[in-house]
C-alpha cells in the first residue's frame, strides 16, 4: 500500500531519498552508540559483579568465622566454672555423681554454643575414648548412629586444629530432621596435654545464606551460586539448585579448577537453554568452593533497549522535522500538482470536458498542455466505442429474450395437454365436479400467465403457479398425492425465472407418484444459503438406480438433443437458468433406489435481472 503511494506520488519520490539517507545515517550513528553502550554495560557489569561476589563472600566468611570462634571457644575460654576440656578429661570422674556432672556441664555449653546463632540448628559433641555422644535436645540424635562411621570423620582429624565444613547434606544422624544444612566441625583440643578429646559437629541451616542475600534480592537480575569443591550446590538465589550437581542443574559443563586460579573474579560466556549467559566464578578458600553469579545478556543488556527506543525517538522526530522542512520549501510546487491533481480527478468522474489550467512555461505546463490534448481524443474515442457498445449490448440481450420466449413456448404446450387429457378422462368417468374445478383451476393459471407477459417474477409467485397446478394434480389423483411446503421468508421477494418449478413438480407426480397406490407425498423447500437461493422438490417414488441417474444427468448437461419427457423438461429449465443468471447456477438430480427423488434448483440471491 505504502509503495503504490509513493509510485502515484511525485512529491513522494522527491521526498524518499532524503528520507532514506537520514534513516541510515541515523541508524548508522545508532548501532555505533549502542555497540559502545554494550562494552560500556559489559564493562560495568564486571565491576558491579566482581565487587558483589567479593562482599558475598566476605560476608558468609565472616558468617561462618563467628560460629567458629564460638566453637573453639569450647576449649579454648572457660565458660561457666571450666571449659568444655575439663569435664573431658576421664580423671575429672571419680563418682556416678561426677558423670552426671561433667554430662550436664557439657551439654549446657552445646545449649550455650546453639543459642549463640539463630542458624545453628544442632550441635553434637563425640568424645573419642568413651563414644559417648552429647547433643543438644533438638533435634534428637539417634542411640543408634555410630560416629566411627561418619562419613567426614578422617577428614575432621585431618584437619586436626582447622575447621572442616562439609558440602551440603541432609544429616542422617537426626531424628525426624531431613532439611539441608551445611556442618562445621572441629577437633576438641586439650591444649595441656596436646590430645584429641573429641570432636564437635555444628550444623547450620541454609538461612545463613538467606540472610546474606537479604540486601542483594531487588538488586541483582541474576543468580548467585555457592559451590561445595564437588561443583555441588550449596545455595542459590533463587533457590532451584540447593543440594544438586551444578553441571547436571544447568548443563553448563565447566572445569572450575582449571578455569579459576588466585582471588580474581573469572568471566566465561556459556550457553544456558539457548540462551547466552555470562558466568562470574571466584574462589572461596574458606568453604574450598566456589561462588557464581549467572546471568543472561539479556538481562545484562536490558538498559540498552530503553536507549535504543531512545534512539529511535530522535530518529523519528528527526525524520518528520525533515519532512516538515522539505514540506515548506516545496509548498509552492506542490499546490501546482495539486490543481492539476484536482483537474485529473473530475476527469476521471466523466467531466471529460474539464481542462487543467497550469500557467507558466514549465514542465508542469507542458504536461498540462499535452494532457489536454489527450482528453480531447478520449472523450472522441469514447463517444464512437460506447455507443457502439450500447448497440452491441441491445442486440445481445434482445437475442437473449428471443431464446428465453422460444423454451417457455416448449413449456407451455405441453403442460396444457396434459391438464387437458386429465379433465377428459373426469369427464368420461363421470366425476363433471372434479372436473370443473379443474378448468376453474386451469382457467386461472393461464389467466396469471397472460396477464404476468413478464418473463421474471418473484419466488412467491411462481409459487403461487405451481401450488395451483399441485391442486389440479390433487383433484387427479384424489388421496395418493400430499403436499408439504417449507419457504423461507427470506426468499419470497427473490426474483426467479417464469415457470422453472412447474415442470420439476409434473415430472415428479408423473414418475414419483403416478406408480404409488397410495402414501405419495412432494415436499417443495425454498432456503438462503450463503449468497444462494436453493429450492428443492422432492418426491418420495421408487428412485431410480445409479446408471439411470447418471443417463439423464449426462443428457440433461450435455448438448445434443435429450429423448424423452423426463429429460426435455429438465434440460429446459436448466437452460433457461444458466442463460440468464450464468452457467454456475442451474439444477442438480439425486436420487437412491426405493427412497424418492430430489431435484435442487440454484439460483443467486437478490440479482438484478433485466
Amino acid at each position: 500500500m505504502i509503495i503504490s503511494a509513493i509510485k502515484k506520488s511525485v512529491f513522494a519520490k522527491l521526498l524518499l531519498p532524503y528520507i532514506i539517507l537520514f534513516v541510515f545515517a541515523f541508524t548508522m550513528l545508532g548501532f555505533i552508540i549502542t555497540q559502545q553502550l554494550y562494552r560500556m554495560m559489559l564493562d560495568r557489569n564486571n565491576i558491579y559483579a566482581a565487587s558483589t561476589l567479593l562482599q558475598i563472600n566476605h560476608n558468609l566468611e565472616n558468617s561462618i568465622k563467628q560460629i567458629d570462634e564460638k566453637i573453639k571457644n569450647l576449649y579454648t575460654a572457660e565458660y561457666f566454672d571450666y571449659n568444655i576440656v575439663h569435664y573431658l578429661r576421664d580423671e575429672s570422674v571419680k563418682t556416678d555423681i561426677d558423670k552426671v556432672r561433667n554430662e550436664n556441664a557439657i551439654t549446657r555449653q552445646l545449649a550455650y554454643l546453639k543459642n549463640s546463632n539463630s542458624n545453628i540448628v544442632g550441635v553434637i559433641l563425640y568424645k573419642y575414648t568413651s563414644n559417648s555422644i552429647y547433643s543438644t535436645w533438638y533435634p534428637g540424635v539417634k542411640t543408634t548412629y555410630d560416629f566411627n562411621k561418619y562419613v567426614y570423620l578422617d577428614n575432621i582429624k585431618q584437619k586436626e586444629y582447622g575447621l572442616f565444613i562439609s558440602p551440603i547434606c541432609k544429616p542422617d544422624y537426626y531424628i525426624n530432621y531431613t532439611d539441608y544444612t551445611i556442618t562445621l566441625a572441629r577437633n576438641i583440643i586439650d591444649i595441656d596435654f596436646q590430645v584429641r578429646r573429641a570432636f564437635v559437629l555444628v550444623d547450620v541451616g541454609i538461612n545463613i545464606f538467606r540472610d546474606i542475600f537479604k540486601q542483594y534480592r531487588n538488586e541483582l537480575n541474576g543468580n548467585v551460586i555457592f559451590l561445595d569443591k564437588d561443583s555441588n550446590v550449596y545455595f542459590d538465589l533463587r533457590e532451584t539448585m540447593i543440594g544438586k550437581s551444578f553441571v547436571s542443574s544447568t548443563g553448563i559443563d565447566i572445569d572450575f579448577n582449571t578455569v579459576v586460579n588466585g582471588e580474581n573474579v573469572h568471566r566465561e560466556k556459556v550457553l544456558l537453554n539457548g540462551e547466552n549467559h555470562y558466568l562470574y566464578i571466584l574462589n572461596s578458600k574458606l568453604i574450598e568452593g566456589k561462588v557464581l553469579y549467572l546471568i543472561s545478556e539479556n538481562d545484562l543488556l536490558r538498559g540498552i533497549g530503553r536507549i535504543k527506543a531512545d534512539l529511535i525517538f530522535v530518529m523519528v522526530v528527526s525524520i518528520i522535522a525533515v519532512i516538515l522542512s522539505f514540506t515548506a520549501i516545496s509548498r509552492l510546487f506542490a499546490n501546482r500538482v495539486r490543481k492539476m491533481a484536482q483537474s485529473i480527478e473530475l476527469i476521471g468522474e466523466g467531466k471529460l470536458d474539464t481542462r487543467v489550467e497550469v500557467k507558466g512555461d514549465d514542465e508542469l505546463a507542458q504536461l498540462a498542455a499535452s494532457f489536454n490534448k489527450m482528453c480531447v481524443r478520449l472523450k472522441e474515442f469514447i463517444d464512437r466505442v460506447y455507443i457502439t457498445e450500447l448497440k452491441n449490448r441491445e442486440l445481445e440481450i434482445r437475442e437473449k429474450n428471443a431464446e428465453m420466449k422460444a423454451l417457455q413456448m416448449q413449456i407451455n404446450p405441453h403442460f396444457l395437454f396434459n391438464t387437458l387429457e386429465a379433465i377428459k378422462i373426469n369427464i368420461l368417468l363421470g366425476e363433471t365436479a372434479e372436473a370443473a374445478e379443474m378448468i376453474r383451476i386451469l382457467a386461472g393459471i393461464f389467466r396469471w400467465n397472460v396477464k404476468s407477459g413478464e418473463s421474471i417474477v418473484t419466488l412467491e409467485e411462481e409459487l403461487i403457479y405451481s401450488m395451483s397446478y399441485l391442486d389440479l394434480q390433487k383433484i387427479r389423483l384424489k388421496d395418493r398425492l400430499e403436499t408439504i411446503y417449507e419457504i423461507s421468508e427470506k426468499v419470497k421477494n427473490v426474483k426467479v425465472i417464469k415457470l422453472i418449478l412447474q415442470p420439476i413438480i409434473e415430472n415428479a407426480v408423473a414418475h414419483g407418484i403416478e406408480c404409488k397406490e397410495k402414501g405419495g407425498q412432494i415436499v417443495i423447500k425454498a432456503s438462503k444459503e450463503d449468497d444462494l437461493v436453493v429450492i428443492h422438490v422432492i418426491d418420495n417414488g421408487p428412485g431410480m438406480s445409479a446408471e439411470k441417474l447418471e443417463s439423464i444427468r449426462s443428457e440433461i448437461y450435455s448438448d445434443d438433443e435429450p429423448v424423452g419427457s423426463y429429460k426435455i423438461g429438465l434440460r429446459n429449465v436448466n437452460e433457461r437458468i444458466k442463460i440468464y443468471f450464468g452457467s454456475q447456477y442451474g439444477i442438480k438430480i439425486n436420487s437412491f433406489p426405493g427412497e424418492g427423488t430430489d431435484v435442487s434448483i440454484t439460483l443467486p440471491y437478490n440479482v438484478d435481472v433485466r
